[in-house]
């Protein structure tokens, strides 16, 4: 058995248009010579800014991806990775010292194919007083803490900092309808794997990452778009896994039926006087419609792509 070791691994990190925030990243794993620099490969996905002047500077591996959507990117990665192990970081995190030893320990048990690291949110403003529970956790990462007793390791799964046993994939195991792709995030990329896979799952509490946060992506419309975008998402994963789901007349139902319960969370939630009751109402509101929505619309792919990309952009917060 390969010994889960950084020199029996690689990592990837996989970007589009966050230079800054990618040099962050790449310095703290450089710095704290958790990798060597031959090991890291960097998908600049579809990137129109200074993205390979940065990787150059580091002598990392650069991949040019042109086909936009984060799936895409991932398996232009993992199709050039022979290591053992792929250890997969979003750009937007800093890690902390010993965290690639962190992540590769489970591997060595060799039922173990996926393995979740430990996230901690950092936040430059404090989140929302409307922003609680559930949907803060989806929106900047819950920290699942220092311990591996009592974890779902489902949840624990993210793939912000995450790793993979290289012998279980193929050349493009990520589904290119899933993920993000530019303003849709549709998710769902890194659960899907998972399920498909079949395969034993670690947390490793001592792998940990700073995920660093746009401000913006707290504001009322962020979180809305990102709700109704992402039960797309958890809809379309459903679909692939062929779990079912209803008649075209049904699910056309059940989208009318959603849309008067989201007009009806609206009106109990004015803007300017929301709680996390009434916020998490109509979130709730919007994550069923995503859902239903896809599973109508899924039946004709090009059409749910264009919900995707384009619903609640302009017009989810009409005040702003």
């Amino acid at each position: 058995m390969t010994e889960p070791a950084p020199d029996n691994a690689a990592l990837l990190i996989c970007t589009h248009n966050r230079a800054d925030q990618l040099k962050r990243c790449l310095q703290s794993v450089l710095g704290a010579q958790e990798m060597d620099r031959s090991r890291v490969f960097v998908v600049a996905n579809a990137c129109t800014d200074n993205t390979a002047e940065v990787v150059t500077s580091f002598r990392c591996r650069l991949i040019e991806e042109s086909k936009p959507g984060k799936s895409h990117a991932l398996n232009a990665g993992i199709g050039r990775i022979s290591a053992a192990f792929v250890l997969l970081l979003d750009d937007d995190v800093v890690v902390r010292p010993g965290w690639a030893k962190a992540m590769l320990e489970p591997f060595s048990d060799p039922e173990v194919g996926v393995v979740g690291g430990r996230v901690i949110p950092v936040l430059s403003t404090p989140a929302p007083e409307w922003l609680r529970g559930p949907y803060l956790d989806q929106a900047i990462l819950r920290d699942h803490g220092p311990a591996a007793d009592g974890v779902e390791l489902g949840a624990a799964i993210v793939g912000a900092n995450w790793g993979l046993r290289r012998s279980l994939l193929g050349d493009a195991p990520f589904h290119p309808r899933l993920g993000s792709v530019g303003s849709a995030p549709l998710g769902w990329d890194d659960w899907h794997l998972v399920r498909s896979l079949g395969t034993g799952v670690a947390y490793a509490p001592a792998a940990i990452a700073e995920h660093h946060f746009d401000p913006d992506r707290l504001r009322w419309r962020t979180i809305a778009r990102m709700n109704f975008v992402n039960a797309m998402g958890a809809a379309r994963s459903a679909t692939i896994l062929e779990y079912g789901g209803p008649s075209a007349a049904r699910a056309a139902v059940d989208v009318v039926r959603c849309w008067r319960d989201l007009r009806r969370a609206q009106a109990a939630n004015p803007r300017d006087r929301m709680t996390a009751a009434s916020a998490g109402a109509e979130l709730e509101a919007l994550r069923r419609l995503g859902f239903a929505s896809e599973r109508l619309l899924g039946r004709v792919p090009p059409l749910a792509d264009y919900v995707a990309r384009h619903a609640l952009q302009p017009r989810c917060d009409r005040r702003r």
